[in-house]
């Protein structure tokens, strides 16, 4: 078995996956705490060099990202996204667009689709021997042909 299965065997999954997604968020936070403590306990910051105030740290930047109805906002005083958060936001983002390209361009994906169709109608008119022959693989021509040297070693043995 897969250890990523073994972990969470017996398990709840959708809630130990969020209680793990929790204390990774949590380690995150007390991680770039105590990093941004360390740079501004120092006296240095990137920050301090340009004027401003020696308690910010390299992760004073301000970070925009819409989503549905959301504005996430990385500042002074908040926690730089996670790896998986990123990844996350970026992916709902490629949705959306993925989403609205296919609404512009419905009308061109209707009139592919409608010539796929038309064509595949084409290819499959004429006799249901025909259709049955496409769809073994066979042409119509080499089965008519099979037919008739079958019918031909029969009428030998036969006679």
């Amino acid at each position: 078995m897969r250890p990523i299965l073994q972990a969470y065997a017996g398990k709840d999954i959708p809630i130990e996956y969020a209680e793990k997604e929790a204390e990774a968020k949590r380690k995150h936070i007390e991680e770039w705490k105590s990093k941004a403590r360390g740079l501004s306990k120092g006296g240095f910051t990137l920050s301090g060099m340009f004027g401003g105030p020696s308690e910010v740290s390299l992760f004073s930047f301000s970070l925009r990202v819409t989503t549905d109805s959301t504005i996430l906002q990385s500042s002074r005083s908040s926690v730089p996204l996670t790896y998986l958060e990123q990844k996350r936001l970026e992916a709902q983002r490629q949705y959306k667009e993925e989403q609205l390209y296919i609404a512009t361009h419905k009308d061109e994906f209707e009139r592919l689709l409608e010539e796929d169709r038309q064509a595949m109608a084409r290819e499959m008119s004429g006799s249901l021997m025909g259709v049955l022959d496409a769809m073994a693989g066979k042409k119509a021509g080499a089965a008519k042909v099979d037919t008739d040297a079958d019918a031909k070693e029969t009428k030998v043995q036969v006679q």
